[in-house]
């Protein structure tokens, strides 16, 4: 698989992990599931965004127009799939927790 295949593949996969991010946003809330306060959901958000602006940013610098550099884009990608993997993202949004 060439390094252009394995970034669209990557960035593939990175789109389902949205799509399945605002699914869990749209599901109602179970009535047992107790809602966390607004700080604890602002850190939360506060995190998601941050590391959703870092891996983006990192991902935009290396496929850029003019010169993309697919081998350079396949690290951040895999770092974003990871969190996909693992489900850190989906966990945080689907039934955050009172920390």
């Amino acid at each position: 698989m060439s390094k252009e295949q394995e970034v669209l593949s990557l960035l593939s996969s990175i789109s389902k992990l949205c799509s399945a991010s605002k699914a869990a946003l749209g599901q109602s809330e179970s009535p047992q599931q107790s809602i966390p306060t607004l700080a604890v959901l602002r850190k939360d958000f506060t995190s998601i965004l941050t590391l959703l602006y870092t891996l983006t940013t990192k991902v935009s610098l290396t496929l850029r127009a003019s010169e993309a550099a697919y081998s350079a884009a396949v690290p951040p990608l895999k770092d974003t799939a990871k969190h996909n993997i693992k489900g850190d993202i989906n966990t945080c949004i689907q039934s955050p927790t009172n920390q």
